[in-house]
């Protein structure tokens, strides 16, 4: 497996969306659908990849998110 892990400190994802509510929404973001076909199309080819998506916390506060991608690659020799 390839295993990638994104970090980020920001705000986490609950408090993202209430900020987001509360502005003017024009821009509608389609990066976990891109990411999630994009696996899909691995997976057809045989390989098992998949994505989560958690909220990092430091004493039951949200502090950021992390992002973990797994992507099993086949070996050609």
């Amino acid at each position: 497996f390839l295993k990638v892990t994104i970090e980020d400190n920001g705000v986490g994802r609950k408090r993202a969306k209430e900020l987001k509510s509360q502005m003017d929404q024009q821009h509608k973001s389609v990066a976990l659908e891109v990411i999630q076909s994009r696996l899909d199309n691995l997976s057809q080819e045989g390989n098992q990849s998949s994505y989560s998506v958690e909220d990092i916390l430091e004493n039951g506060e949200v502090v950021g998110t992390n992002v973990l991608l797994k992507i099993k690659r086949q070996v050609v020799w």
